[in-house]
């Protein structure tokens, strides 16, 4: 298991702070109305250093797969590439309602 200290104290470092331009668009994807309602992982990355964030992503997947209710006992193998898609927000379509253009 890969160890990842992203529990720091480090308030400054919101889901807002680290995607200020895109904030709006993880909400809706997320349906979470307030910064504080999206899912564990995003405030996790918005605190993790850079450099760390493919650990940290990778170490979730672990984590996730090996859940008792894992559909897949095999971790994805989170490459720069997919850790980037991911942070960056590049599987989302522009229009979430447009179920023909990105990962929904």
């Amino acid at each position: 298991v890969i160890m990842v200290d992203s529990n720091k104290d480090d308030s400054d470092k919101t889901v807002g702070k680290r995607w200020p331009q895109t904030v709006a668009l993880l909400l809706r994807f997320t349906q979470s109305l307030q910064e504080d309602e999206v899912p564990e992982i995003y405030p996790k990355i918005a605190k993790a250093n850079k450099a760390e964030v493919r650990k940290l992503l990778q170490s979730i997947m672990i984590e996730r797969s090996t859940a008792p209710t894992a559909y897949c006992n095999v971790p994805l193998i989170v490459t720069p590439s997919i850790a980037s898609m991911i942070t960056e927000f590049d599987f989302v379509a522009a229009d979430p309602d447009q179920l023909s253009i990105g990962l929904q």
